[in-house]
């Protein structure tokens, strides 16, 4: 996971499902860092893994799943190319 880290360091456990959807979200940064975009997600362990959505260190969206935050990502993507 090159653009997904742990709130505070802590390691959680992730599964199967959790770790491919992580794969999908990893590629989705790397194409919004590309465009120069200050986008990142972090897990916490908090309530079990939840996944937050960030812009330059401040919250966009929170609390959601992995594959919750893989299609919000998907969506912050389109709007970035229907915007351009």
């Amino acid at each position: 996971m090159k653009y997904i880290k742990w709130d505070y360091d802590i390691l959680g456990y992730l599964s199967k499902e959790e770790k491919r959807n992580c794969e999908a979200i990893d590629k989705y940064l790397e194409i919004l860092h590309s465009r120069n975009k200050n986008i990142s997600v972090v897990i916490s362990i908090d309530g079990g893994n939840q996944f937050h959505i960030k812009n330059n260190e401040e919250s966009l969206i929170g609390y959601m799943t992995a594959e919750q935050c893989k299609y919000a990502l998907r969506g912050i993507l389109v709007c970035i190319y229907y915007i351009r």
